[in-house]
Order: C-alpha cells, then structure tokens, then sequence
C-alpha cells in the first residue's frame, strides 16, 4: 500500500515536472519570435501594397431621401476582403525607443501587411511597417521599435492599419506622451 503511494506521488511529480517544461518551452520561443521582430528594421512604408483603398476618408454616407436621415454604410471594395477588428496592445516608450505593437483578433493569417501610423503633434502622419505572426486565435502584429530622436516632444497617436488578400481593418487611435 505504501509503496503504491509513493508511485502515485512519483506519478504526479513526473506529470507536473512534463507541464512546467512545456510551459517555460512554450514561452521562450513566444519571447524569441517576438525579440527576433523587434530587432528587425522597420522601414517606411506610404501605403498598403497592392490597395485602392483610401483608409484616410471617412465611410461613405448614403441619403435615404424616403425616410430623411443618412445612414452610415461600411466600405464595401471590389475585393470582398472582410473587415477585422485591429487593435493596438502597446503605444509608448521603452528604453529610448516609440514601440508600437498589436494585433488583429480571431482571425489567424501570415499574408497581411501591418502598418503603423504615427501622428506627430502637428498632425504629420510617419508610417511603419511589420510583418504579421500567427497565433492559435489570432494574428500579432510585430512590434515596430524606432529611435526617440526621430520624434519631437508632444502628444502623439499611432494607429494600426490591417491589409490582406482575404482582411482588412484600423483600429481606433491609441494617444501617448513623449517628453
């Protein structure tokens, strides 16, 4: 009877010994994919490849003279991508660098572009490119990390543009203060 105690007790200790390897082996290489993004350069970008869309006019407005009162209609394009929510996880500063980083939730895809819009106090607008990752449940944009010195003192904002072959979106302005 003891000695089937202790086997059970060396049963139990194997188990959880399995789950703490697992999980600190599952982390790591999160943390890795994520240092090796953000030491990548992030570079300039004007626009979406490859997109007619005009992301810096409002959504169309349609009159509906019967009933006297406009409704506001989503950007339907000629591509049938379909719209995703996109939302920015971090905007700030760390170690002397703007970072930026989000993702775009339940929908998992590697053929994307992200793009960071950064607004400038005085309403100049400097976009950054990142690469997307997969997720189980959804997709990561990688961080974009830039040199302080290239930003002046003030308020910013950033937001972060979504674009696919299948996906599209922006998430809402995320605002932050850079002394």
């Amino acid at each position: 009877m003891k000695k089937q105690k202790n086997q059970n007790k060396t049963e139990i200790h194997l188990i959880l010994i399995f789950c703490l390897v697992t999980l600190v082996t599952a982390g790591t290489i999160f943390s890795l994919m994520l240092a090796s993004n953000e030491s990548s350069d992030s570079s300039p970008e004007t626009e979406f490849p490859d997109s007619n869309v005009d992301y810096n006019s409002p959504p169309q407005t349609k009159e509906d003279p019967a009933k006297g009162i406009s409704t506001d209609q989503p950007n339907q394009d000629s591509d049938n991508s379909e719209n995703v929510s996109v939302i920015i996880t971090y905007a700030g500063i760390t170690d002397s660098q703007v970072s930026a980083s989000g993702m775009i939730d339940s929908i998992v895809e590697a053929n994307g572009t992200c793009i960071y819009i950064f607004t400038s106090p005085t309403g100049e607008t400097t976009p950054y490119t990142s690469e997307p990752l997969q997720n189980a449940n959804s997709t990561i944009c990688a961080s974009v990390n830039i040199n302080q010195d290239k930003f002046s003192s003030g308020n910013w904002s950033v937001v972060l543009k979504y674009q696919s072959p299948k996906s599209k979106g922006e998430s809402p302005s995320v605002s932050f203060k850079i002394s």
